[in-house]
């Protein structure tokens, strides 16, 4: 079951229109054939058996009428014959049957039965034996036992000329005899002959013991077969029944006057004959319904077959990548309105495929675009990494050179408590100051030669924080750099963000990567933006440092030359002691002076060191985002190469369809 259901699914398009139609035409034609033949052969069958029951209805009125005549001839005979002088009238009774036989064709015989055994009959050529006695006789003896009542006696043989006959008979009105009828069983069998039952049947009368009055074939007198007659108990009824080898079907129904049976036998065979013109006319009107239902078939089958051929064909072709193929619609049904949207379908596909080229041009073109932007980006990155680690090689450098300087401002500031502490003893002791002239001229010599270091020095920590200053607009100018690079990371991440979003579901991936470029974009504009302020401090305040060591500078310039002054006035010093101490004094003055700005320079340098390392470090954090950057630069790029390549497939599988036909 499952192989031939595997079969008719596996089967094609016109097998299965075919067999459907095919179902549809022969099935139908086919059962109203057969419902029309059988209907018709059960309404033929019906109507000969009606036909049948109408012939036992005529059979048995003709034999009533039959009967009701013989009765009144005989009514009119018992009541007219006086037999009381048989003998006498003989002539007039002779007359008078003679009479009645002559207006009476169906009576056999008339007779008329005396009580003394004489009798008269009509016609008189009937051969009667010379001991015949009427009183003998089963007519003469029924009417008897019912005087004055008509009785019709059961069939019996005539003992005239031994036929099979049955009499109506009735007392006379005297009671002295009896006046008998004669109906001869050819006489039923003629009416049986008068009522056709179908081509072929015939009719039957039964008496009561179920012997024969009248057959076509039987003899009267012989009883009817026992497996009929033990099923005609009812008054009426019909049945079915074969005998030698032919089906019949009889219908009977019994008189009411003599409780005979009639019997109508009609043979099944004639249905079959009747019917079976119906049968070959049924078969040709379905035949040729058959033969046009097919040929309609097939031009519907043609119709249908057609255009969806035609359209197996374009749908092969447009598999195969050919979409020029152009389906010409015919009609407007469903397969009209299949093959339009076909090519509705068709034309959408082609603006699909050229909107796929465009998008997929435009996108490999954005896509070498950031390619070469993300490598452009990438060697920019990395300029910044190399140069925030040279800042940051610098910074260190730098923070070395202010750590150096600022333990010789200690020196110097050491010093200069020393020198303090000095002139204050000068000041103290200027008394002793004879005595004290060749250490005094070693101390201004000492003093001299501290003040030449001090004053090296801070030309040198000046020039160390004028090249801080420059170190640090190199900084700014580098921070500024990163800035607009990051401001420009932060556009080409929105415009790849912007492309992601148009290649749809291929560009989620790149859409993330850009976005996560953003993050690091923004990261690195908030990262520049806090080294500007470090390095804005760092300026402003190396400014204040580089206007105080230039008044350092200035300051130790006047302490040499008051040191050199004194000396000059050294070996004035006894003749002018007045003047030195008030020399002394001011040197006392100006030493607090350049202690107090050697402290402060020293400090300065102590914060200008704290800015260098938290730039270092500064420097550093902008060295660790720039080196992600870079990384995702780079993932930014295998990412761009990528979608590239994705571009290049999608327009490579994009040129296997043929859109416009070649002439």
């Amino acid at each position: 079951m499952s192989q031939r259901l595997n079969k008719l699914l596996n089967m094609g398009l016109r097998g299965k229109l075919t067999t459907s139609f095919l179902i549809i035409l022969i099935v139908p034609c086919l059962l109203v054939g057969m419902i029309s033949y059988y209907n018709s052969k059960t309404k033929i069958q019906n109507q000969m058996e009606q036909n049948a029951k109408n012939s036992v209805e005529l059979i048995n009125e003709s034999i009533n009428q039959l009967l009701s005549g013989q009765k009144q001839a005989v009514g009119f005979l018992a009541d007219t014959l006086k037999l009381n002088h048989m003998e006498q009238n003989k002539a007039d009774i002779q007359e008078l049957l003679e009479n009645q036989k002559t207006e009476n064709p169906n009576a056999a015989m008339i007779i008329v039965g005396n009580k003394d055994g004489s009798y008269m009959y009509e016609p008189r050529n009937m051969k009667i034996p010379s001991d015949y006695d009427p009183r003998t006789r089963p007519w003469y003896k029924d009417a008897m036992v019912n005087p004055g009542d008509i009785v019709i006696t059961q069939p019996y043989y005539s003992a005239a000329d031994n036929k099979y006959l049955v009499t109506v008979a009735r007392t006379t009105n005297d009671g002295k005899g009896v006046v008998g009828v004669d109906i001869d069983a050819a006489g039923f069998q003629k009416i049986l002959s008068k009522n056709k039952i179908g081509k072929k049947g015939y009719g039957v009368l039964l008496d009561s013991d179920m012997k024969f009055i009248a057959h076509p074939k039987e003899i009267p007198g012989t009883k009817e077969d026992k497996f009929i007659a033990d099923r005609l108990v009812n008054r009426s009824g019909e049945f079915n029944y074969k005998l030698n080898g032919e089906e019949k079907h009889l219908i009977y129904d019994t008189n009411s006057e003599t409780g005979w049976k009639l019997i109508g036998t009609l043979y099944l065979d004639e249905v079959q004959n009747e019917t079976k013109s119906i049968l070959i006319t049924t078969s040709i009107v379905v035949g040729i319904s058959v033969l046009l239902g097919l040929l309609l078939m097939g031009f519907i089958i043609q119709m249908i077959l057609k255009p969806i051929r035609r359209l197996m064909f374009a749908a092969e072709k447009i598999s195969q990548g050919d979409l020029t193929i152009d389906i010409e619609v015919k009609s407007q049904d469903e397969i009209g309105k299949l093959s339009a949207a076909f090519n509705q379908m068709q034309d959408s596909l082609k603006e699909l495929i050229y909107s796929i080229q465009e998008k997929a041009s435009s996108l490999a073109a954005s896509s070498e675009q950031l390619t070469a932007s993300t490598e452009e980006g990438r060697a920019t990155s990395e300029e910044i990494t190399n140069s925030i680690q040279e800042v940051a090689t610098g910074t260190e450098t730098q923070s070395g050179r202010i750590e150096e300087s600022t333990e010789e401002m200690s020196k110097a500031a050491s010093h200069l408590e020393a020198i303090t502490q000095s002139t204050l003893h000068l000041t103290s002791t200027s008394e002793n100051a004879a005595k004290e002239i060749e250490k005094g001229d070693k101390t201004l010599h000492l003093t001299f030669d501290q003040m030449k270091t001090i004053q090296r020095t801070i030309q040198h920590l000046a020039k160390t924080v004028e090249m801080m200053t420059e170190q640090s607009g190199k900084i700014s100018e580098i921070v500024n750099y990163i800035d607009d690079i990051s401001n420009q990371t932060h556009l080409l991440s929105l415009n790849a963000a912007i492309e992601a979003a148009r290649a749809g579901e291929e560009g989620k991936g790149f859409g993330v990567v850009a976005a996560e470029i953003r993050k690091l974009a923004e990261q690195s504009s908030a990262a520049t933006d806090r080294v500007r302020d470090v390095v804005t401090t760092i300026i402003t305040e190396t400014d204040d440092v580089s206007k105080s060591m230039k008044e350092g500078v200035q300051e130790v310039d006047k302490g040499l030359d008051a040191v050199n002054n004194s000396l000059i006035a050294f070996n004035e010093i006894e003749a002018f002691t007045n003047a030195v101490n008030e020399q002394i004094e001011n040197v006392s003055e100006k030493v607090v002076e350049v202690a107090a700005v050697a402290n402060n320079a020293r400090e300065a340098f102590k914060v200008i060191n704290k800015v260098g390392l938290e730039a270092s470090a500064s420097v550093q954090n902008v060295s660790a985002a720039t080196e992600e950057q870079f990384a995702a630069m780079e993932e930014m790029s295998r990412s761009a190469e990528q979608l590239t390549q994705m571009a290049e497939d999608l327009q490579e599988a994009i040129s296997g369809f043929k859109l416009v036909k070649e002439d």
